[in-house]
């Protein structure tokens, strides 16, 4: 697997940091029977293509047959994204990465957040729309999922043809946002008519991939994850995960200040001396 430099500032030469959130190891929050770490996820995909399953797009899913969903929403760090998905790309893997266009943790209008969502693409992954339907009246969110999709297929230059839910509410779930030429990831025939399983808030609260009735009895599965929880350190809890993650960020802003703002570098001087 190469090597990922796309955080805020990688790119910029070393300085020290004087703002730290440490991390924190506290007990899990549900049952891990396998090792969320990028090698626990390959061994977890490998294990149900070698139960005979086949990855599948949600337009080519048959309710009959044991197709594969893998699908991943980018709450937080599109760093961490690229990790899965060049170890996926390295086994001619095929999965959906779905990015946040309103969030505060990423700015997709950055070069080099653009340029991380086109290698998404470049590695041979789709790329739609993580859609936050809370920032919106019911009465917007159709108009406002194509205003968004239309933000990700300009860094992509490609259809962004599904889109998933930011943290659905159970109504929204069970009304089904319909958008009219575009494939919600929550749809029946992708969601109630088929397994799914998600590793929401670090662990697998409704058990784990494999045992899953779906996959017992050889019936499609979209699995749901989220990179962050894969890519941190796999001593520590969710919680820990978090705060590891605010803590790179921290880092990588006080880098951007001390390049951009000589105040900041003049009070650093002095507190010094």
């Amino acid at each position: 697997m190469s090597g990922i430099g796309l955080g805020y500032a990688s790119w910029l030469p070393l300085i020290p940091c004087r703002f730290h959130l440490p991390p924190v190891k506290l007990p899990s929050l549900g049952a891990e029977p396998v090792n969320f770490t990028p090698d626990g996820y390959v061994e977890l995909v490998a294990t149900l293509l070698a139960r005979g399953y086949h990855l599948r797009e949600f337009s080519a899913v048959k309710p009959d047959h044991r197709h594969l969903i893998l699908r991943h929403d980018i709450d937080f760090d599109l760093e961490a994204a690229l990790i899965l998905a060049e170890a996926e790309a390295d086994r001619d893997w095929h999965a959906h990465y779905f990015v946040l266009t309103r969030s505060e943790f990423y700015n997709v209008s950055a070069p080099r957040c653009r340029a991380a969502i086109r290698k998404l693409q470049n590695l041979g992954h789709s790329v739609g729309l993580h859609f936050d339907a809370s920032q919106y009246d019911p009465t917007e969110m159709t108009a406002a999922v194509d205003d968004e999709s239309a933000v990700i297929e300009a860094i992509t230059g490609s259809p962004a043809s599904v889109f998933s839910l930011h943290r659905p509410h159970p109504d929204l779930l069970e009304a089904t946002l319909t958008v009219p030429g575009r494939t919600n990831a929550y749809a029946p025939e992708s969601f109630r008519d088929i397994g799914y399983v998600s590793d929401s808030r670090g662990a697998w609260h409704h058990g784990a991939p494999l045992e899953q009735d779906a996959v017992a009895a050889g019936r499609p599965l979209q699995m749901l994850t989220h990179p962050i929880w894969w890519t941190s350190d796999p001593e520590l809890s969710p919680h820990g995960k978090c705060a590891a993650f605010l803590t790179r960020q921290a880092e990588n802003l006080e880098q951007e200040m001390l390049l951009n703002c000589a105040a900041y570098q003049g009070a650093g001087a002095e507190e010094t001396q």
